[in-house]
């Protein structure tokens, strides 16, 4: 993957944008967006070419991305403080900027959440070195490092009330460009999409950040008091790419211009954001110089795993295995492998077609780490019959393994490649 040329391709797109908002601006005359409150004016321009120049140039938007990099280890190490998604979504949608009883944490913590109590001798006055995100009750973006030219979105915190409309399982993160703000948080929003497009293309993946919400705990107590706690979620964020048509057209009577967009987000699970932050370190360590295999940027869902896993492959599935060889011209992933005693006789009847495993059952069953990956779609490859058999106890060589990665081969890869299903 030439991250350089997505970062180049994704500042290049954020330069669009401005340049497409900037007709717009001069055909506008005192507009504010409508939903927060917290918008006090429009953004100009120049002020957005100006917050951009931190990534106007090859090294500097490298260093964007390696601080994408450190950052996603201390995101792995922060999963532990996340709350459930439903326990979070209720939360910013109902309890920010609100007054609560101890009878509302409660429910909140039924529903999953882990609530994070500020200590108030330090969020008036945070010292060095205390964390910068539970620190204080200030809102809006924190950015990561702290006081660099160059930095990324490290968290976004809300303090206040948000009449949100999106699905079930999503959630608005407001620019609200004010006197304070500025057209930072803008840009940073935008390019965040665009980097999440060109890492994940074609598919609805996007890059994480931490959403914080403030919650006021009023209980009344003179001493020991913890009257702030917050709720924290790692949440996917969905480019304006992504979005379905109808809410395109929503958030454009209210912003007038996709510049000014919220972001849209998608709190995740423990798990699944454990997973998301693993598959950015893997991008973010990858090099095309030494790692010899490339990293696939999606993920498979669970009904596509659950279909295609090696115990549902039968019956209709084999036939439709069959039909990927013929339409697609796949080949026995053996069939160039010097190393097997026996000659490739390919995959010419569907009773050729066996389903190899790269990482061996057998090897599986001895390292319990492993029995729940085995059967993936991802640990399968298509093999004839003859070339599968004769490697016994063992796996395919690293000639397989290359041929198997760079010519997209594996089950997984061929629902990737939409040859599948």
């Amino acid at each position: 993957m030439d991250i350089e040329k997505i970062l180049t391709e994704a500042y290049a797109h954020l330069l669009e944008l401005i340049d497409d908002y900037e007709v717009y601006f001069n055909g506008t005359t005192c507009f504010i967006p409508s939903r927060n409150p917290g918008w006090e004016r429009l953004p100009t321009p120049d002020e957005l070419r100006n917050a951009s120049t931190f990534l106007n140039s090859a090294d500097k938007r490298l260093t964007y991305w390696n601080n994408i990099r450190e950052m996603a280890n201390v995101y792995f190490d922060e999963t532990i403080l996340a709350s459930s998604p439903q326990s979070f979504l209720h939360a910013y949608k109902n309890f920010s900027g609100v007054d609560l009883s101890t009878l509302d944490l409660a429910l909140l913590k039924n529903m999953g959440a882990n609530i994070l109590p500020m200590d108030p001798t330090l969020r008036n006055n945070p010292p060095s070195g205390s964390h910068h995100v539970f620190r204080n009750l200030l809102g809006g973006i924190r950015y990561f490092p702290m006081n660099v030219k160059v930095s990324i979105m490290r968290a976004c915190v809300s303090t206040g009330k948000y009449q949100d409309k999106t699905q079930m399982d999503s959630l608005f993160y407001d620019t609200a460009v004010g006197v304070n703000s500025g057209p930072k948080s803008v840009i940073h929003y935008r390019f965040f999409e665009y980097l999440s497009d060109g890492l994940f293309r074609d598919d609805e993946t996007g890059l994480l950040v931490q959403l914080v919400v403030k919650l006021q705990n009023k209980t009344g107590h003179s001493v020991e008091e913890y009257s702030t706690a917050m709720i924290a979620s790692f949440c996917e964020i969905q480019p304006i790419s992504t979005w379905w048509d109808e809410l395109v057209k929503t958030e454009l009577d209210i912003y007038g211009h996709r510049m000014l967009f919220p972001m849209l987000l998608k709190p995740l699970n423990e798990n699944d954001a454990r997973t998301r932050i693993n598959l950015i370190r893997a991008i973010a360590d990858h090099s095309d110089d030494d790692d010899p295999y490339e990293v696939r940027t999606r993920l498979l869902t669970p009904e596509e795993v659950r279909k295609w896993s090696y115990t549902s492959i039968h019956g209709p599935r084999r036939k439709k295995l069959w039909d990927c060889i013929i339409t697609h011209g796949i080949k026995c992933g053996h069939h160039d492998d010097k190393r097997l005693s026996t000659t490739c006789r390919g995959i010419n009847s569907l009773g050729d077609m066996h389903v190899g495993h790269i990482l061996s059952q057998k090897w599986s069953k001895s390292y319990q780490v492993f029995s729940e990956s085995v059967h993936h779609p991802d640990n399968l490859y298509l093999s004839c019959k003859s070339c599968n058999s004769s490697l016994s106890f063992g796996g395919p060589s690293r000639t397989v393994l290359q041929y198997l990665n760079e010519n997209f081969l594996t089950i997984g890869d061929l629902l990737r490649t939409n040859r599948l299903d």
